[in-house]
């Protein structure tokens, strides 16, 4: 680890110190190696939002809230974080040639969205739907614990999405938007 890392994750943590309540707060970690990081950075991602409120920081400004991000990732969120400015840097350096590090993902918004786009990418609906078919119920696993784990790979899935549709107009304008068709469209519909 560089000295300047360092000394950036030493800054964060006396800032994440000042001020703090005295309850005892649970800091989320977020493992980074499971097998849908997709499904293990929404729960971490909701378990920061239980601590910014528990530590009465979800009103801070961005500078504090991506600090306290930072420091709950650890190592990994930090490198991450250093290559989305990167990144970000190259891309408004196209429009404008003065544009320096300091001036790239200053917005807890925005960092946060970087890094659902890193944990969250495009989902291989065939691959979820082939572990959600090889899905057994395991010896000594529990019938609500093998339940659970079917409504989540059915989530994931999308399984039988439009099939039991009964109105034949809504399902052909639901078959019309193809592959990108999710839940959330078809339970507004």
């Amino acid at each position: 680890m560089s000295l300047e890392i360092f000394l950036q994750c030493y800054a964060m943590t006396l800032i994440l110190m000042k001020g703090l309540p005295s309850v005892n707060q649970r800091e989320p970690t977020l493992r980074g190696s499971a097998t849908n990081l997709k499904i293990e950075w929404q729960e971490w991602f909701e378990n920061v939002g239980f601590y910014l409120t528990a530590a009465k920081k979800k009103k801070e400004v961005d500078e504090i809230k991506i600090a306290i991000l930072l420091n709950q990732l650890g190592h990994l969120g930090v490198a991450l974080y250093n290559t989305f400015k990167q990144d970000a840097l190259i891309v408004k350096k196209v429009t404008d040639s003065v544009a320096s590090l300091a001036d790239v993902l200053k917005d807890y918004s925005d960092v946060v969205k970087a890094f659902q786009d890193y944990f969250a990418p495009r989902q291989n609906v065939q691959y979820e739907r082939c572990k959600f078919n090889k899905l057994t119920l395991a010896k000594g696993q529990s019938l609500i614990e093998y339940i659970t784990a079917l409504k989540t790979a059915a989530d994931t899935c999308e399984f039988r999405l439009i099939a039991q549709v009964p109105d034949d107009e809504l399902l052909n304008l639901l078959l019309d938007e193809g592959n990108g068709l999710t839940l959330e469209p078809v339970v507004r519909r």
